[in-house]
């Protein structure tokens, strides 16, 4: 490795498929939104333009009518005609005026309406000459001529502008459409690809790994909820992976492990075989005594196998009592007095009692497996140290020992079933499941187990349970504080 981080800016994450839907459905929830606007106004538009249109039109008409009864009165003999014609002319102009829309439009209709009051008094007028009357008609008439000009080019102009935006109406319209397709389109090819695919693809590769291809992996992409799941699978098939090969060595070892006491039984047996000779007293103590650790280390090896079983299966039990922790340690220590000639086994306990509630054959298994292992990966003439201390709230029991240590990567490995690590795979008899059946005891007492280790400078394992405040009756002792060897 050339040290060289993988990570940096040239590296993008994959979007999100939760932020992706949600951004598209912002997106078309904010388009329809402004199309739905652009709509009310543009009919809103086309209402007022409809409007102005039509009441140009009824204006251009009441003004051609002022027209013609401007001219029908002109040529009407009978007075009461006359009066008729005069009151229908009036009533054109107040309906034109109702429909004013410019100032110039008002304006000239005011001019309009002077010139007709006009012509109708000179008609009216004894003194007015015929001349005078039809001047003053000719000048009602070319005002009125100009209000309908006026009216015309305001409904041409209401025209156009509905024109345009009616124009306007179908490129929003056609353009709306338009990117709602482009949009929807792109996010189906996104899901396709981004969605759909590593779907797929993890579904074969979940498929293919279940039909024994145990090297199926899903690829990594995709959207990052889809990438994140192929990540997990990935992880999980090289777990079970791993596992695999660890009970495929596990199954090796546990072979390699009872060859070793059968044949040393077999050559116990070809021993009392050999030519029918009665074997000396020592020879049969010698031969008792291998007879005896081979089968304690099958006895030993299978109840592994069994607390493993019953750990998997749910059915570990355990039987609370209460209990002083130092007689616990006393009497494991006591276990390994004389075992072992060439360690130094030290343990250090409190003068006061420190009760609490436990399985004392559990506690007392979880004992015996880590002074045993202390024993087992220490060189001659090392130091093996039980203690055990308490606060307010846990007791500790710490057995700690200078023995070969635990790589950093490997302490957490450790506790896994069948797992061994280091040089103790090769070198130190076993099948890996001590410790993984004694942090299983210890969170079943509700505690938990920590490790502080390195490579060639020893290991301390580190006991936590919950302590017991109360003291029960009728249970007292009276220990003195310890430091001192066991032989």
């Amino acid at each position: 490795m050339d040290g060289s981080s993988t990570e940096g800016p040239a590296l993008k994450r994959p979007a999100s498929l939760r932020s992706t839907l949600a951004l598209a459905t912002v997106f078309g929830a904010v388009l329809a939104v402004l199309v739905s606007g652009a709509v009310v106004a543009l009919t809103s538009i086309l209402h007022h333009t409809t409007i102005r249109t039509g009441n140009a039109l009824r204006s251009v008409r009441l003004t051609e009518g002022a027209e013609i009864d401007l001219l029908l009165h002109g040529r009407a003999l009978d007075p009461i005609i006359t009066r008729d014609i005069e009151g229908d002319l009036r009533t054109r102009l107040r309906e034109a005026r109702r429909l004013v829309v410019s100032e110039e439009e008002a304006r000239v209709l005011t001019e309009a309406e002077g010139k007709v009051e006009a012509y109708i008094a000179a008609s009216h007028d004894p003194d007015s000459s015929p001349q005078d009357r039809t001047a003053r008609q000719q000048d009602a008439y070319e005002v009125l001529e100009r209000l309908i000009a006026i009216n015309i080019a305001q409904s041409s102009a209401a025209q156009r502008e509905a024109a345009r935006w009616s124009t306007l109406g179908s490129v929003i319209g056609f353009g709306g459409g338009a990117l709602v397709i482009v949009v929807s389109g792109a996010l189906l090819v996104w899901v396709r690809g981004r969605a759909f695919a590593p779907i797929f693809s993890l579904a074969e590769a979940m498929e293919r790994f279940a039909g024994g291809d145990f090297e199926a992996r899903a690829p990594e992409h995709g959207a990052r909820e889809l990438s994140a799941m192929c990540a997990r699978f990935n992880e999980m098939a090289s777990a079970l992976t791993a596992q695999r090969e660890a009970r495929i060595a596990f199954l090796g070892g546990v072979a390699h492990d009872l060859r070793n006491p059968l044949s040393a039984l077999r050559m116990a047996v070809g021993i009392l075989r050999l030519d029918g000779r009665r074997p000396s007293e020592e020879q049969l103590r010698r031969m008792a005594e291998k007879i005896d650790r081979q089968i304690t280390r099958m006895e030993r090896m299978l109840g592994d196998f069994l607390e493993v079983a019953r750990i998997e299966a749910g059915q570990l039990e355990i039987r609370s009592e209460v209990h002083d922790a130092r007689t616990l340690v006393e009497e494991v220590v006591s276990l390994f007095e004389g075992a072992s000639q060439e360690h130094q086994l030290t343990v250090r306990l409190p003068d006061v009692p420190l009760y609490l509630d436990c399985d004392p054959l559990r506690i007392e298994q979880v004992l015996i497996n880590l002074v045993s292992n202390a024993i087992k990966y220490s060189p001659a003439g090392s130091p093996v140290e039980v203690a055990l201390e308490a606060n307010e709230a846990e007791l500790e029991l710490r057995v700690t020992d200078r023995g070969v240590g635990i790589a950093e990567h490997d302490r957490e490995r450790i506790f896994e079933p069948f797992r061994r690590v280091g040089l103790s795979q090769q070198t130190i008899p076993g099948v890996g499941l001590g410790l993984f059946v004694v942090r299983k005891i210890v969170e079943a007492h509700h505690g938990r187990i920590e490790l502080e280790s390195a490579r060639g400078r020893g290991s301390t394992f580190r006991v936590f349970l919950p302590r017991r405040l109360a003291v029960p009756e009728g249970l007292s002792s009276s220990f003195e504080d310890t430091a001192r060897p066991l032989h």
